[in-house]
């Protein structure tokens, strides 16, 4: 079997609530949690919060240290079992723990207590201390995307959680056309509009490189985007929605717009020249030139052609 691994940094404890909260989306009937890792290495956390994901925040959710299962009805029931206290892996069968696999979604701490009667097919999760917080490596297999989608899911809850604290969790979403590059981009609806700007940490575009240049425009009083709220660290901005008015369309409404709208793009150039750079960015190296060169027949020629042949 192709095992495949992925390990997440989880500094704080929301972090970890998040991890729970993602595996809740994607596991179902018949998946199995397998928690390793010390004693307070975040095991029952992770376990908590998955179940009040399923179950409701207010959903009371003891340790199973001194019962050993705790379950959870519904569709589909959730047991949560420690087996710490378990001194032969005969005792599992008393349990009720094999029949569950099939039937629940199962959250075993201490798995190697179970010996021979481990499900197959399990999702197994490691935490261990990092710094102030702790890492999960995460490992599976027969599994397809599963490390995709749960990477996704954690992505769309930090969004969420951005939108919240930006007094925007109520708006309408729906997505726009990306640029060249990694970043994603959303529209949101509510009493206003404003465009949400997701670009996970780690690319070569920086929100960080964005939020200098946005702000060196605006300085030279040419028009960019007011940055209404931003998490640099985890890689979102909420902008100013400048609206749909994009050049092709412009030009394809009124065709004697073109020229006038070509003329003042030369006047931005030629006035972006007459000042000094942004501060503190990069130069470009010749490579770096012509890679973005690149770009013509990475993306426009597919844009016009629907081929890069």
């Amino acid at each position: 079997m192709d095992v495949q691994a992925l390990t997440l940094d989880l500094p704080t404890e929301a972090d970890t609530t998040r991890l729970g909260r993602a595996f809740a989306a994607l596991l179902c009937a018949g998946d199995t949690l397998l928690l390793e890792g010390v004693i307070g290495a975040g095991k029952s956390h992770l376990a908590r919060a998955l179940i009040r994901a399923l179950r409701g925040e207010s959903e009371e959710v003891p340790s199973p240290t001194f019962t050993l299962v705790q379950t959870y009805p519904g569709a589909p029931e959730i047991w949560h079992a420690d087996l710490y206290r378990l001194t032969h892996p005969d005792e599992v069968h008393e349990l009720g723990l094999e029949d569950a696999f099939a039937t629940a979604i199962c959250m075993i701490e201490w798995p190697d207590r179970l010996g021979r009667s481990a499900p197959e097919n399990p999702v197994r999760v490691t935490l261990a201390p990092k710094g102030e917080g702790r890492s999960a490596t995460i490992s599976f297999c027969d599994r397809a995307d599963f490390g995709a989608r749960l990477t996704a899911r954690l992505r769309s809850l930090q969004a969420t959680e951005f939108l919240q604290a930006a007094g925007w969790s109520d708006a309408q979403r729906s997505p726009l056309a990306g640029d060249a590059s990694a970043r994603r981009y959303e529209r949101l609806r509510g009493t206003g509009s404003a465009v949400l700007m997701d670009a996970p940490p780690g690319q070569a575009d920086s929100v960080a490189d964005f939020v200098k240049i946005d702000r060196h425009l605006l300085r030279l009083g040419l028009s960019a985007p007011d940055i209404l709220a931003e998490d640099a660290q985890s890689g979102f901005l909420l902008l100013e929605d400048l609206g749909d008015g994009l050049y092709p369309r412009v030009i394809a409404a009124d065709p004697a717009l073109e020229r006038p709208l070509y003329e003042r793009a030369t006047d931005v150039l030629l006035h972006l020249q007459s000042h000094e750079p942004a501060p503190d960015l990069p130069d470009l190296s010749a490579q770096d030139w012509a890679e973005a060169a690149g770009l013509v027949i990475d993306w426009y020629r597919l844009a016009i052609l629907g081929t890069r042949e």
